[in-house]
């Protein structure tokens, strides 16, 4: 075949599309070459397989680098993103509730009452005894005098008769008194009570509360300490007074210095 009949066939080929020899050849060894067991270009690397994105145990994590979160990240996100339930609301309004009472005018009523009290004199009372004859406050005029509130309900109040009991055996001799008065509604209840806890001062019932009402006590146990002419010097509504409190405050009730704290 003459040299022009070759070169009007090829031209015949491209002319319909036929790739040229050397393309042709490209495209052979391209498909016969052994696939690279990875890419040489660090550039083209699959990012999720560096080894920076192994750990210590060589266990691998997929680095996500598109800008597009995957799918699961907004399930993630609806399910960490719940609001607090019903019950956590609750507890969280009877904490502020309990919290403001103690700063309106309401809550500090009692507060101001039982301040109120210190400085007058005591109010007068006549309670009948769990053991023994009725006994009236003013009875015990120029000697100090401790008037302690308790409950058989009250887990707390047994300590602080224990600790009134002696207090009393070591000041008695001083002329200190020293009064309980039960609360109870239920007067069976505070008698068992009483020979449970028997002590060496009287333990005095007050079913109806009156006592209770004029001493404005709101909270057990609670002790108010009285001097020598009649007059509240120190009240405790709670039980953080400690013994070393209660001697402090007796000793100076016992020199008439109430000044002291």
């Amino acid at each position: 075949m003459s040299g022009r009949s070759r070169g009007a066939r090829r031209r015949a080929l491209n002319a319909r599309g036929a790739p040229p020899r050397a393309v042709q050849a490209r495209a052979n060894r391209a498909v016969l070459r052994p696939q690279s067991s990875g890419a040489s270009d660090p550039d083209r690397a699959d990012r999720s397989v560096r080894p920076e994105n192994l750990n210590a145990s060589k266990v691998m994590y997929l680095r996500f680098d598109s800008r597009r979160a995957p799918a699961n990240d907004v399930k993630l996100g609806s399910m960490t993103a719940r609001t607090p339930s019903r019950r956590f609301w609750f507890g969280a309004g009877l904490a502020i509730a309990a919290l403001l009472a103690t700063l309106t005018p309401a809550g500090r009523i009692s507060v101001a009452a039982a301040n109120r009290l210190i400085g007058q004199t005591a109010p007068d009372f006549a309670l009948p005894a769990f053991a023994g004859s009725n006994v009236r406050l003013s009875e015990y005029r120029g000697q100090p005098v401790v008037v302690s509130f308790w409950s058989s309900r009250c887990s707390t109040c047994a300590k602080q008769l224990a600790t009134l009991d002696r207090l009393y055996n070591t000041y008695r001799s001083s002329g200190l008194i020293v009064l309980a008065i039960s609360v109870d509604d239920d007067a069976q209840r505070a008698q068992q009570y009483a020979r449970a806890h028997a002590q060496a001062f009287p333990l005095l019932i007050d079913s109806s509360k009156s006592v209770s009402r004029a001493f404005t006590i709101e909270r057990l146990p609670a002790s108010v300490l009285i001097d020598r002419s009649g007059v509240v010097r120190y009240l405790h509504d709670d039980d953080r007074a400690d013994e070393g409190t209660y001697v402090t405050q007796i000793r100076a009730l016992l020199d008439d210095n109430v000044t002291a704290p």
